[in-house]
């Protein structure tokens, strides 16, 4: 089951950009708002995601620890994504809330802004990652019985192809901790955000 859980009705909301002492006081003064509205695993969920992802703010930090670029910015007429950055091997690792493997960042005047993070499961076929084309989906007999799910039955998007030739088909849920989306923290666009013109990823020097 779906939960429409907006970022303002979530405990990370407000502390999402905070730091140290400041950031564990937000977290006791929002919990108990967030915790009226749902359950306890989305809290702890989101509570993980945020401890794990928050040194990416940095996106120095997240090319230190193997995340690339796997798309230029993303963006459609629902919304924006921002520009993947994955790591090779949590893309193919079983999802995990501690442990995303993929990072979302929107190209600014400052630099790249993590807007969001993302959690992945490629789909295999014969034993492999599958890359067919839009046109050419993956077999029935591919696809698992069940939607993948992560924060308490929040239910994943997909089947869908990948967003380039390198990328296979897969499930993937995002989850927008860090940019206000109308349209709920875990929807797959953001209408909100806008990718600036001819986006190229900001890569390791």
């Amino acid at each position: 089951m779906r939960h429409p859980i907006t970022i303002s009705a979530a405990l990370v909301v407000s502390a999402c950009a905070a730091d140290g002492g400041e950031h564990d006081a937000v977290l006791h003064e929002h919990e108990d708002s967030a915790r009226r509205g749902h359950t306890d695993e989305i809290v702890d969920a989101l509570s993980t995601a945020l401890a794990v992802s928050r040194k990416y703010l940095d996106i120095a930090f997240a090319q230190r620890d193997g995340y690339v670029p796997v798309s230029k910015c993303e963006s459609s007429a629902d919304g924006t994504m921002g520009i993947h950055y994955g790591h090779p091997n949590k893309m193919v690792a079983p999802p995990d809330v501690a442990s995303p493997p993929i990072l979302l960042y929107l190209p600014t005047p400052g630099g790249q802004q993590l807007v969001a993070i993302e959690y992945f499961q490629s789909i295999f076929q014969d034993g492999e990652p599958y890359f067919g084309s839009q046109s050419e989906p993956p077999r029935e007999d591919s696809l698992p019985e069940d939607l993948p799910e992560l924060f308490d039955s929040q239910l994943f998007d997909g089947p869908m192809a990948g967003h380039n030739p390198e990328m296979p088909w897969h499930y993937d849920q995002h989850v927008w901790l860090y940019a206000d989306n109308r349209d709920g923290l875990f929807a797959m666009w953001n209408p909100a955000l806008e990718c600036p013109p001819e986006t190229e990823p900001e890569r390791a020097s």
